[in-house]
């Protein structure tokens, strides 16, 4: 099964990210405990797998932080004053920082929640923590950056969870959309297909010969060979029957070109997804 092709990012991405890991790790933290996600992952993400265009922006950094226990995650925010109301945003190095604890602190069905009134999901953190690259900020110190298709675990969970009515988040949608099209446009994902008569052909024979839909189901099965068990069935069982027609209502061709234009093609993209494992 192939692997994408990575080169090393656009080093513009990465000069924000330095700064806040230096004060991050000046004022005590372990970068070991770091995974960075979010928008700039993502970003760092296109960058690594060639793609050039600039997708939807944000000034805001998101790491996942790794603890214990609030004790030791309190100790690390402690250094930062907050900006903002989401009790998890910090100004670090001049930036608004979202620092999310996961690990041995959450709570049945991965959620963390320090206040009555503060409910977190950081389901599938500890798995795509656990299988994350490491990435080199400063010299001689390394942050864990999710595989693509631990990214887009993240995000299809995220969708999951924030489009939800009584949240009503839609933003999620096109980074689904665009993690999706990192394997759609690979030559070596098409390749693939075409060649390998064990696994690639029946996938893409499977979805009728539609390349971008066969490379959605090849994600799908990636997704699930990077989670443990539960978890991957988990998220893909939820995938299946969240709305696919809401989702296609919030991807937008502008941020997204190379986004195919039959609504056909989007919705089986979209349902692949769900798939699972190959056999």
């Amino acid at each position: 099964m192939p692997l994408l092709p990575r080169r090393d990012p656009d080093p513009k991405l990465l000069n924000s990210a330095a700064q806040i890991i230096q004060e991050l790790v000046g004022a005590g933290t372990d970068p070991r405990q770091l995974l960075l996600v979010g928008a700039s992952c993502r970003d760092i993400i296109h960058s690594t797998l060639g793609f050039e265009n600039q997708l939807r922006g944000t000034d805001d950094w998101d790491f996942g932080v790794a603890v214990a226990n609030w004790s030791e995650y309190d100790t690390i925010v402690g250094h930062f004053p907050e900006a903002g109301t989401n009790g998890l945003r910090r100004k670090i190095a001049g930036y608004d920082v979202d620092l999310t604890p996961f690990g041995a602190l959450e709570t049945q069905g991965s959620r963390v929640r320090k206040h009555p009134d503060q409910d977190i999901d950081v389901f599938g953190f500890k798995d795509v923590f656990a299988r994350a690259e490491q990435l080199e900020l400063v010299p001689g110190i390394r942050v864990r950056i999710p595989w693509p298709e631990g990214y887009a675990a993240l995000k299809m969970r995220s969708w999951i969870d924030r489009s939800q009515p009584a949240r009503g988040e839609y933003k999620d949608a096109v980074d689904i959309a665009a993690a999706i099209m990192w394997f759609a446009e690979s030559s070596e994902v098409q390749d693939w297909l075409y060649q390998d008569e064990e696994e690639g052909l029946p996938l893409l024979e499977e979805a009728d010969f539609v390349p971008e839909v066969a490379a959605a189901k090849y994600l799908s099965t990636r997704i699930h060979a990077h989670l443990s068990e539960p978890v991957a069935e988990e998220l893909l069982s939820q995938w299946r029957e969240t709305s696919h027609e809401l989702l296609l209502r919030n991807i937008k061709r502008r941020d997204l070109p190379s986004w195919p234009s039959s609504e056909a093609d989007q919705r089986a993209m979209l349902a692949a997804l769900g798939r699972g494992r190959l056999g």
